[in-house]
């Protein structure tokens, strides 16, 4: 008896380990869009939080030549937060996706912020332009946006705005063109 009773905790031991594993995994990919705001109770007004359906908080950080940038200065355009670093190979294979949404989204208003994530402004230059990109792109040296104002645990993690300043989406983890495509119609209609 006491055998048998080894071996299950045995094998409940592994079974929580396993779905521990899971549920840490499973984060990547995850995505919440604006239907989540009726779980938020459709409530906009005067709520700061990193959740959708509510107002996205604010920040001012250095683009690539030092000048402050404030994500309320976009408000009436639609915005794409990308949180990212240059050692992250996920954010690296979704960068020429981001590119080409730039080139066919910008006419329209749409406004992409790259937030690399506590590198240095040189290691962030030189990506940038061997990649070609030329998107806006952000500082955020100390990682207290990414991690105080957004929650910011992965990477990448992306976040969408509607014009009205209102989180409409938020993925964690890399994303395809059709994905980035699906999110930035959401937010351009909505």
């Amino acid at each position: 008896m006491a055998k048998t009773n080894n071996i299950v905790g045995r094998s409940g031991s592994a079974l929580l380990a396993l779905l521990m594993i899971a549920l840490l995994v499973g984060g990547c990919g995850s995505e919440a869009t604006g239907a989540d705001a009726a779980s938020a109770g459709g409530n906009t007004a005067n709520k700061v939080a990193p959740r959708v359906g509510y107002i996205a908080p604010d920040f001012a950080l250095p683009d690539l030549d030092g000048k402050p940038i404030r994500l309320n200065d976009f408000r009436g355009q639609p915005v794409f937060i990308n949180f990212w670093t240059t050692w992250c190979k996920a954010c690296k294979e979704e960068m020429p996706f981001i590119e080409a949404a730039w080139k066919d989204h910008q006419q329209h208003g749409v406004a992409i912020l790259g937030v690399d994530v506590q590198e240095s402004p040189d290691t962030v230059k030189n990506f940038v332009t061997q990649g070609g990109y030329d998107w806006t792109f952000l500082l955020d040296s100390g990682g207290e946006v990414y991690s105080n104002q957004y929650n910011g645990n992965a990477f990448p993690t992306s976040v969408f705005i509607d014009t009205e300043g209102v989180i409409r989406g938020i993925r964690i983890g890399g994303m395809t063109r059709d994905i980035i495509e699906s999110r930035l119609n959401l937010i351009k209609n909505w």
